[in-house]
């Protein structure tokens, strides 16, 4: 079989090369990577390495000879396979020595959809230059190996084209084996633990640290890794017994739901794992984490993996570890953040940089809600807060407001299936944010008592991943520290955050009286992509109205 190696496109703006050297002779046999030839564009030079193994047949240039995209430089003779000569992997060429890697940044086709040769399937960037992927063989795209925001290596395979209908060759499957869909099997005997489920809106972690060493024995339910989110820390515990064969992953890595963290050897076998699994399972790794990233909303992305396999761990098996600074540090003193501080603020960086937001402050008339409250203590058995008045308040607002609970997800707004509110609480080490799932469809007394066990929680560090997410928006309460009223950060994720100041005493005067009134400033933040300013302030007028008639809105 014959196959034309074409001169690739270095950025949409190439139309042409200017050959340099060539690197190789009619007849030679070459292999998969070795230097065909080098070519000079008005930019820049790169190297021409060879797709596959096989033999120069052709060659159509000459040194100094410039020759426009597309057209065939080499011809080569690959060895015949009846299995395989209709099919054809398009592969990631010519970066040059120096880069190895490049990030996909647009995709033109789709699974199904028919190509022509000399086609751009996709389009991918490095940190000198854009570079088109092209394929070489006319057909239908039977298999998209990478996707938009995947960071790919040089040779890597991006497509498989082959005929409209028929199973793909065994050989072609070997070849892209472990580019996509599940890593290397393991021979029996080996088990793996994954980093599991953490909730429906948290799709990775970072690993602190392993518990474990290669060569221990552990038991079920041993811990063996300790991960962060920018919620919370937590501990994975194994679900097999045996004897910890490798370590998959490293310390300061972020992995993806379903990543192989540990390999654990379950029984007695002469069977060892290869280096080329070993890699397998960290090249889906990488791609578990790229489909995370990929999958997010436009502010901070998410995806809903599927649920953890029989024997896993799950939320109620995870367990915090918060450490609390036990006492004031003195002047001049270098305070070391945890790693759960840095990520909460590398996530708030990335809030200011990325959320679009403005602010509108409400000043609410607490009169009558004060003394309400004082009823509803006094007969009630859970005792209700303001923060659980507040809370109930913006849940049953965002019935008539919708677009409050949205998050912006490229081209559309994703409105949440059920109002939850968050509840910052201060832990002494991190602000947590607890969240009071289906808060719209709880009484006062519910959302009270769902609210003190949260705090409860987040205070001894038994917060599972599931109670930390899935909040429209938060309150924050700072009005006990004297504070008439503040600004809060939009957390990435949530569209908006309500900022509660003081209550404090003020004079007004109506219809020629003065009166004492006590007061109380709610600021909301908003994000301006989902909402406009208008709907976000008959939304707070809303909230206004509920709390100054705690009466009619409570009982």
């Amino acid at each position: 079989m014959e196959k034309d190696i074409t001169l690739p496109a270095f950025g949409s703006s190439m139309k042409e090369g200017l050959i340099v050297t060539i690197l190789v002779e009619k007849g030679q046999k070459v292999s998969k990577g070795d230097k065909l030839f080098e070519l000079e564009t008005d930019k820049a030079s790169y190297d021409m390495k060879c797709p596959e193994d096989g033999t120069v047949s052709e060659i159509f240039v000459g040194i100094d000879q410039t020759v426009p995209v597309g057209e065939p430089v080499i011809r080569l003779e690959i060895p015949d396979s009846k299995e395989s000569e209709d099919f054809h992997i398009v592969r990631l060429s010519g970066l040059g020595d120096d880069t190895d890697e490049a990030v996909v940044a647009e995709i033109y086709y789709k699974i199904g959809d028919h190509i022509k040769k000399g086609s751009v399937i996709a389009e991918v960037e490095t940190d000198k230059a854009a570079f088109d992927v092209i394929s070489e063989k006319d057909g239908w795209v039977r298999e998209l190996l990478a996707s938009e925001g995947d960071e790919i290596n040089n040779g890597c395979p991006v497509a498989v084209i082959g005929p409209e209908a028929g199973e793909i060759p065994s050989d072609i499957k070997k070849e892209i084996e472990g580019v996509s869909g599940e890593s290397a099997e393991l021979p029996d005997g080996f088990e793996v633990v994954k980093l599991p489920r953490l909730g429906e809106e948290t799709k990775s972690a970072v690993i602190s640290a392993f518990l474990c060493e290669e060569g221990e024995n552990v038991q079920k339910s041993d811990p063996l890794i300790e991960i962060e989110t920018d919620k919370a820390a937590m501990e994975v515990e194994s679900h097999l017994s045996g004897m910890v064969e490798c370590i998959v992953a490293e310390e300061g890595e972020e992995a993806a739901v379903g990543a192989v963290l540990v390999i654990v050897k379950t029984e007695q076998s002469e069977s060892s794992i290869s280096g080329e699994q070993i890699e397998s399972i960290k090249q889906n790794n990488k791609n578990l984490l790229n489909e995370a990233k990929r999958s997010e909303p436009e502010n901070f992305r998410f995806e809903e993996f599927g649920d953890l396999q029989e024997g896993q761990v799950n939320d109620s098996d995870v367990s915090q570890s918060l450490t609390v600074i036990p006492e004031t540090p003195d002047r001049g003193e270098t305070v070391p953040l945890s790693r759960v501080q840095k990520i909460i603020g590398e996530r708030m960086v990335f809030s200011k940089q990325n959320i679009p937001c403005f602010y509108l402050n409400s000043v609410v008339d607490f009169t009558e809600l004060i003394e309400y409250r004082k009823q509803v203590n006094a007969y009630g058995d859970v005792k209700v807060s303001f923060n659980d008045f507040i809370m109930k308040a913006a849940a049953d607002a965002m019935k008539d407001y919708p677009l409050m609970t949205g998050q912006a997800a490229g081209d559309h707004i994703k409105l949440a299936e059920e109002i939850s509110i968050g509840l910052a609480v201060d832990t002494g080490e991190a602000l947590l944010v607890p969240v009071c799932k289906n808060a719209a469809g709880k009484s006062l007394r519910e959302t009270a008592l769902t609210n003190k066990q949260l705090i409860e929680k987040a205070q001894t560090g038994s917060l599972t991943a599931g109670e930390l997410e899935g909040a429209s928006t938060a309150i924050s309460n700072l009005g006990n520290l004297g504070i008439d009223w503040f600004i809060p950060i939009v957390p990435p994720g949530q569209t908006s955050i309500i900022g509660v100041g003081r209550i404090k005493e003020t004079l007004t005067k109506r219809g020629g009286e003065i009166q004492a009134k006590q007061v109380c400033t709610l600021t909301i933040s908003v994000d301006h992509k989902v909402v406009n300013g208008a709907y976000a302030a008959q939304y707070m007028d809303k909230v206004r109205q509920i709390l100054e008639s705690p009466n009619e809105n409570f009982n």
